[in-house]
């Protein structure tokens, strides 16, 4: 399932209109800010030059957001007596996971969707290091912001840029998003299965199905959605 046939898809659904493209917030980094700690950036040519044609991108740095600067001394997720804490690789008294999370809660309500940067201390999606004391890496979270706008919005598709390395990766993502901004305006969970069987019913393609059943993430979506709909 290529990304021009599913649009081909929404299209028929009316839901691919070109002047009212889906709103999603992207972290600075990856459309090529350089707002990184070491003054650097991360640009990811999917995001600027295949995703930017199909969603309208709201970019923020939390870091910059609340006020530090560029270059800035690295952060990391330690944990810290039972919590996960956001504090300075070299000043872990430092601490700036409130901030990060109280940032979160300045977010536009109309956002459908996010695209953040992997293993980022604010932005990593499942993919950020957890640092003991001593230095050694426990397992993975999210950052800190990351954290507080899956608290905010909970059903909204959120990724970072190592899970969307596919067509397939990306089509079900876009897929998600979509679904996700019309029923953020008509929170109706049967509109939003209605939509899936339709588009069942355009494809024959056996990728494109698997896509629509047989995928975790879109199954745990759906799941979200049921429980937040009227």
């Amino acid at each position: 399932m290529t990304i021009e046939a599913l649009h081909g898809y929404l299209d028929q659904l009316s839901l691919n209109t070109p002047h009212d493209k889906p709103v999603v917030g992207v972290s600075a980094c990856l459309l090529g800010r350089p707002v990184r700690y070491d003054g650097e950036h991360k640009h990811e040519p999917l995001v600027t030059d295949q995703l930017a044609k199909q969603l309208t991108l709201t970019e923020f740095c939390p870091e910059v957001g609340i006020g530090m600067s560029v270059p800035r001394p690295p952060i990391q997720v330690m944990q810290i007596d039972n919590a996960l804490r956001v504090v300075g690789v070299d000043a872990p008294h430092s601490d700036v996971t409130d901030a990060l999370r109280q940032y979160a809660q300045g977010a536009p309500d109309n956002l459908d969707g996010f695209i953040l940067k992997a293993r980022s201390p604010s932005c990593g999606v499942g993919t950020t290091p957890i640092i003991d004391p001593r230095g050694d890496e426990t397992g993975k979270t999210s950052g800190a912001f990351a954290h507080a706008l899956r608290q905010r919005f909970p059903c909204a598709p959120m990724a970072d840029e190592s899970t969307l390395q596919s067509d397939a990766q990306i089509a079900q993502f876009l897929l998600q998003i979509y679904f996700y901004r019309h029923w953020r305006q008509a929170p109706s969970l049967t509109q939003v299965y209605d939509w899936r069987d339709t588009l069942l019913t355009l494809s024959n393609e056996a990728a494109f199905i698997n896509i629509l059943y047989s995928n975790v993430a879109l199954t745990m979506f759906l799941e979200c959605l049921a429980a937040h709909s009227e």
